[in-house]
């Protein structure tokens, strides 16, 4: 099972390593960045997508007994849990 929550934003056209000093992340669009904290040979509890533009953030926590990797303390920002993934600026669908 795949949560989604939405994150707080970072301020708009900022770079998302100023924001998260924990995660390494990848360019996946102009616009678009991931942000993980495992590396490819290293099974993924949850992915962090920005859209840079405008500063929105969603946080994919993949399936129970996964979640390890993750520790909440680094990242004191409110979460918010949501149904539906809509990032300005994207061509993402709700899901």
């Amino acid at each position: 099972m795949i949560q989604i929550q939405r994150l707080n934003d970072n301020p708009p056209n900022d770079n998302p390593f100023w924001h998260d000093n924990f995660n390494m992340g990848h360019k996946i669009a102009e616009n678009v960045y991931a942000m993980f904290a495992t590396f490819p040979s290293q099974k993924a509890s949850f992915l962090i997508v920005i859209n840079t533009e405008t500063g929105e953030r969603v946080k994919l926590t993949f399936g129970p007994g996964n979640l390890g990797h993750w520790d909440e303390s680094h990242d004191s920002q409110d979460l918010e849990e949501g149904v539906y993934v809509r990032i300005k600026g994207t061509n993402m669908s709700p899901l």
